[in-house]
């Protein structure tokens, strides 16, 4: 036989034979539940008689759009929020089809993330004498804009967009989708933020009793019966902490606060900055609210 024929005979292989194997969910939650706590069971569909001999499946494995992380059959998964939910799994090897298998449920509660009422911002102590005022001008960082002005330097709402703006680069350097911005959030986060800098307290529970949740239903982000979740990070800092950069630089040195952030489920944001800290005695500086929410 020739070259060219044996060549050719070793390329006619049926499809069956070659084909790479693929990730099958074997096991999931119901479409819908109330509980908190998922499992997945999955397996390698039947491998191919040429790739019988091959290494045991490996596996990736990721929750609501993030990043992909090596997993093993039986994955579980706690302390989920409420809201809709989506895995994926996928054969991990170098000739396996890298196509995810998906699976997609709803958790039927709103259910409230909050970090510890502790500012992650550190600032020094408060400056002996008033600083001085500093010139309106655009001082961006970190990409974004205005995300190095201090309060009063320019409008509230450049500095809630930089907050913004840092928190999705922090998400997106971790592979996970962007919060857009969301009036409802917005308003319950700048209530908030306003009321701690005047009646001088820092805290997520308001003045009146109602809790980040609480303020978020007013405020109309959830329709009424709409399962969902919503979580919180607060923070301030005056002198050179007083700048969005400091304040988000500050959370995500934080684990609870940055477990908030980068929390995959969320979708939705809204940014309260305050023009003062909720301090007495302290220089200028700013109060920052930031409100994370996912309906549905």
């Amino acid at each position: 036989m020739s070259l060219a024929a044996m060549t050719a005979a070793l390329l006619i292989v049926p499809a069956t034979a070659s084909a790479a194997p693929r990730a099958v969910i074997e096991s999931a939650p119901p479409e819908r539940t109330t509980d908190t706590a998922a499992t997945f069971g999955f397996a390698a569909s039947e491998p191919p008689p040429l790739l019988g001999l091959a290494r045991p499946p490996a596996y990736e494995c990721r929750l609501d759009g993030g990043a992909w992380g090596a997993c093993a059959s039986p994955t579980t998964y706690s302390g989920l929020l409420g809201g809709s939910h989506t895995f994926e799994v996928r054969a991990a090897g170098l000739l396996d089809d890298r196509t995810p298998a998906a699976w997609t449920w709803a958790i039927e509660l709103v259910t409230e993330s909050l970090p510890p009422v502790v500012n992650p911002v550190h600032p020094p102590a408060p400056p002996r004498r008033p600083a001085k005022p500093r010139p309106r001008k655009r001082r961006d960082a970190g990409g974004c804009p205005y995300a190095a002005n201090f309060a009063r330097e320019v409008a509230a709402r450049r500095l809630e967009g930089a907050v913004i703006c840092l928190l999705n680069r922090a998400r997106a350097r971790r592979g996970l989708p962007a919060l857009r911005r969301n009036a409802a959030l917005r308003r319950a986060a700048v209530l908030h933020s306003l009321d701690m800098w005047r009646f001088k307290y820092f805290t997520h529970v308001s003045r009146g009793g109602a809790t980040a949740l609480q303020r978020v239903l007013r405020a109309g982000y959830f329709a009424p019966r709409q399962f969902g979740a919503v979580g919180e990070v607060l923070a301030w800092g005056d002198g050179r902490y007083g700048t969005p950069r400091a304040s988000v630089a500050g959370l995500m040195r934080s684990r609870p606060h940055r477990k908030v952030i980068l929390t995959g489920a969320f979708r939705d944001v809204g940014v309260g900055v305050a023009p003062g800290v909720p301090r007495r005695n302290r220089g200028r500086g700013l109060t920052v609210a930031a409100v994370l929410g996912r309906r549905g």
